[in-house]
């Protein structure tokens, strides 16, 4: 089953964010993720990704644990269970 997992950070981590990109391939390379979209909210940024499972995400959590040990940043994590993808 599908899932969304929704990470909210500040404004102030974005810089973080960008170069943990720059620098990790595998951030931007998955081959079970369907989308991923950042986009800036009232409170800072967002971050939205859908992966075709719950299981599939855990694998991707072990990496991006590394990768937020070197660029750190406060974040909050939801996992949603998707109903329908269009």
């Amino acid at each position: 089953m599908p899932i969304a997992a929704v990470f909210e950070f500040g404004k102030e981590a974005i810089d973080a964010y960008d170069r943990s990109l720059e620098l990790h391939d595998e951030l931007r390379n998955q081959p079970h993720r369907r989308l991923h979209v950042c986009f800036e909210t009232n409170k800072g940024y967002m971050v939205v990704d859908v992966w075709d499972s719950l299981e599939d995400f855990e694998e991707f959590g072990q990496m991006l644990n590394n990768v937020v040990t070197e660029f750190p940043f406060p974040t909050e994590l939801h996992i949603r269970h998707i109903h329908n993808i269009i």
